[in-house]
């Protein structure tokens, strides 16, 4: 998800999910933190996206199941704060498609994570299965939202600047096909 340009339409309260396996996406550590939000915040909101079943979640949240792709940039456009506290992450493709829609993000500093999300630039890493820590970060951010503002345009400019289809397709191909052969001319 790459708009051509960013929307947010966010209300300062709203925290977003978004991924098909609830438990290894720490989405349970996540409904944790949330209600620990709640207990501070009772306008705060999670908004699930994904999971095919309804996972158990705490007063506030909304789950939604699967949503197409074509959806997906007008739910980052309502988010605050987009939360993947996953356990396991070879690449998180979800949060260069937040941090595309200009919304900072909260990961763990587990495997892929940190490569995607700049800890204090585009977003806070938190350690896995860490509730306490989850929700710190999530208040933090729902409290600083020129800070939002600034991780989520930094998210966004790091997006256009490197993790585009067409800096993916680049970095194959260097990797992929063999370097030009040397011009050599014949003496004669």
């Amino acid at each position: 998800v790459l708009p051509a340009r960013v929307e947010r339409r966010d209300d300062g309260q709203t925290i977003l999910f978004v991924g098909t396996r609830w438990e290894i996406k720490g989405g349970p550590v996540l409904a944790r933190a949330f209600e620990r939000v709640r207990r501070r915040r009772p306008n705060a909101r999670l908004v699930v996206i994904g999971p095919s079943r309804r996972p158990a979640l705490p007063d506030g949240a909304t789950w939604l199941g699967p949503v197409p792709f074509d959806q997906m940039a007008a739910h980052f456009a309502r988010a605050t704060v987009f939360a993947l506290p996953t356990l396991r992450e070879a690449f998180g493709i979800a949060f260069l498609d937040a941090m595309a829609c200009g919304v900072p993000c909260i990961g763990t500093d587990v495997e892929a994570v940190p490569e995607i999300v700049q800890h204090e630039r585009t977003g806070l890493l938190v350690p896995p299965a860490d509730a306490e820590a989850l929700a710190a970060a999530i208040e933090r951010l729902l409290d600083l939202p020129d800070l939002r503002r600034r991780m989520g345009e930094l998210g966004r400019r790091e997006v256009e600047a490197r993790c585009t289809w067409a800096h993916v397709a680049e970095r194959l191909e260097r990797l992929l096909l063999p370097p030009p052969l040397p011009i050599v001319e014949e003496a004669g």
